[in-house]
């Protein structure tokens, strides 16, 4: 399909496809450029320029504040959580540190010790010089034995290295022997 050069300049400013707008000459789309720019100010100009009254403006600017009220009220609201979430996690690391200071000014040596209920039961243990009071962390059989507050609580040996309390508690519990014990299982011998 073939087109002819377009001269008319009303026809240079109406609707033409990419075909024909490669056919137009530099003279032709300068034309053209200038035609469609004082067309579209004509139009601007045409439409009613929007003039708002004071309470539209008002109401605008309400609305306005509103919306941003909102949106910052959720900021402020997740800047106070996470405030909050912070200041809680730092007590709680506060909070373990001292913990984890406290015990590791209790535990000064390794000690081997033995636990005895009113019953005739008898456990072996060994470990920090404060493990030997602290009944927590105890397996069922131990529990099931002993009453926390009223096993009688004896260190045989203290040591400076877990090795050497390790080895004390192992021939310990060898020269008892293990069926007589409520410890689980009896430890290597080093």
């Amino acid at each position: 399909m073939s087109f002819n050069k377009i001269t008319n300049e009303t026809d240079i400013t109406g609707f033409l496809s990419y075909q024909q707008k490669k056919l137009l000459t530099p003279e032709q789309k300068d034309i053209r450029k200038e035609a469609l720019y004082k067309a579209r100010l004509a139009k601007l100009r045409k439409s009613p320029k929007i003039v708002l009254t004071k309470e539209q403006k008002k109401e605008r600017k309400k609305a306005y504040q509103k919306k941003y009220r909102s949106q910052n009220k959720r900021q402020s609201y997740q800047k106070e959580y996470q405030k909050a979430y912070r200041a809680k996690s730092e007590n709680i690391a506060k909070n373990l540190s001292k913990n984890i200071a406290y015990r590791a000014s209790k535990n000064t040596h390794y000690v081997v010790y033995k636990h005895t209920s009113s019953e005739g039961s008898i456990y072996i243990g060994e470990g920090w010089n404060v493990r030997a009071t602290d009944f927590y962390n105890r397996d069922e059989k131990w529990k099931a034995a002993f009453n926390k507050e009223t096993v009688k609580v004896e260190i045989l040996h203290k040591f400076d290295t877990k090795k050497e309390a390790e080895s004390k508690e192992a021939e310990l519990i060898n020269e008892i022997g293990i069926e007589n014990l409520v410890n689980k299982i009896a430890p290597k011998a080093a």
